[in-house]
């Protein structure tokens, strides 16, 4: 809504937010903040300011002094391509720009980003990794990584959901941004994992950016080839992840600056919408650590402590491994979903994994590269206490043995 200075000013002294704390009148939108005018004589005229999306960044930015910023993505997010990936990344250089900007603010700028890996995966990990900084401001970036993951639709809703309401559960003043990225297959499509964490970005009202957009339109205002960005189809050079932090850098000084126009003294909570876009979203889901796996009645299966092994052992306090066939072990817990972040590589060999009396399910890890992953073993289970087997029952004709690593069960 378009005003002129003089009742803009008239009515931004009038406004006033509420503390970080859950919003008394829960049909309150705290995004609009519905103020009254002056009486004119005849009638009382109303007006209504729509508040920044990243108002709450700009209250801990000018009043706190302190911001803590998480990422959660991908590879993209990471910073592979880079020369180095923890100065040169998109995220690094939002960072900077934050410092360079608000020198007396504490900030802390953390990835909490893993290549190859996508939403599903970071509904899970939120709990035990990102909670704990708790973030005032959160980018998601997957994706692209949902679509090579060969996640549906609804599947990423769910997902993308989850990481939203975990997140506003935990901090109800956290602002969210969604970064959809994108590989230079899929200039002309938006292809349905991009819309799904569109669609969810919409329905919670939070900003979003679609990198391809702003990619195309610089070379063709440029001329430049597409190889000067990038090092392949999907992850940037260095100065393609200077365009893209460049990208996010417009994006949020846009909105500082409409939250400076209305000078919020405090953060607000976020009301969400009642209605979820999914069925239903996956508020207990938590991780199980490969060293608090049991393998007491285990063959075949030990922990391997030694965070040198892989990548997820490292990152997950070890990792829990077989490399024989017939290998087995059983795991015991309490609720509807389970997943998996196990390894993929060349000698990895095929698990079954049978969850009580239902049909066995059948995981292959052979791949040519080395990377985790993480996938869905079952949703819809009857509520309650259930037992898994997992079992090395085979391997890829292209694979060099029975190996397999777990780093975390995944349970919701």
């Amino acid at each position: 809504m378009k005003l002129t200075a003089l009742i803009l000013a008239a009515i931004l002294t009038m406004v006033s937010f509420t503390a970080c704390t859950k919003t008394q009148n829960e049909n309150t939108n705290p995004e609009e903040v519905q103020q009254d005018t002056a009486e004119t004589g005849e009638e009382e005229m109303e007006k209504v300011i729509e508040r920044a999306a990243l108002a709450n960044t700009y209250s801990k930015l000018v009043n706190d002094k302190k911001l803590t910023v998480a990422y959660v993505g991908g590879s993209v997010t990471d910073g592979y391509g880079a020369s180095d990936q923890g100065k040169n990344s998109w995220a690094a250089h939002l960072g900077n720009w934050i410092k360079e900007n608000y020198p007396d603010v504490e900030l802390t700028n953390k990835k909490f980003s893993i290549g190859g890996t996508g939403s599903y995966f970071a509904s899970y990990r939120y709990e035990r990794e990102v909670a704990p900084v708790n973030p005032d401001l959160l980018f998601i970036e997957y994706a692209a990584n949902d679509k090579y993951n060969g996640v549906t639709y609804d599947q990423v809703v769910k997902s993308s959901e989850s990481i939203v309401r975990l997140a506003n559960e935990q901090n109800p003043a956290i602002d969210i941004v969604y970064v959809l990225i994108f590989d230079s297959g899929l200039k002309d499509s938006d292809y349905d994992t991009l819309r799904a964490h569109r669609d969810v970005a919409n329905h919670y009202g939070y900003p979003f950016i679609k990198m391809a957009d702003h990619v195309y339109a610089m070379l063709e205002e440029t001329g430049d080839d597409f190889s000067k960005y990038f090092k392949d189809g999907v992850h940037p050079n260095d100065e393609g992840y200077k365009f893209y932090g460049d990208v996010v850098i417009d994006l949020v000084e846009e909105e500082l600056a409409k939250a400076a126009e209305q000078a919020p003294t405090e953060c607000v909570d976020k009301v969400l919408p009642e209605k979820t876009l999914a069925p239903y979203v996956t508020m207990n889901a938590h991780m199980v650590y490969a060293d608090e796996i049991d393998l007491s009645d285990a063959t075949g299966w030990e922990y391997q402590p030694n965070k040198a092994y892989s990548w997820l052992g490292n990152r997950y306090n070890g990792r829990i491994f077989a490399n024989e066939l017939g290998a087995k072990f059983t795991f015991e817990f309490e609720g509807t979903e389970l997943g998996l972040a196990s390894g993929i590589g060349p000698n990895m060999g095929i698990v079954t994994i049978t969850i009580d009396d239902n049909a066995p399910i059948t995981v292959d890890d052979y791949r040519g590269n080395t990377n985790p992953k993480d996938r869905t073993i079952a949703e819809n289970l009857k509520p309650g206490k259930h037992t898994v087997t997992f079992e090395v029952t085979g391997k890829n004709e292209k694979s060099g043995g029975y190996e397999f690593e777990i780093g975390a069960i995944l349970v919701g």
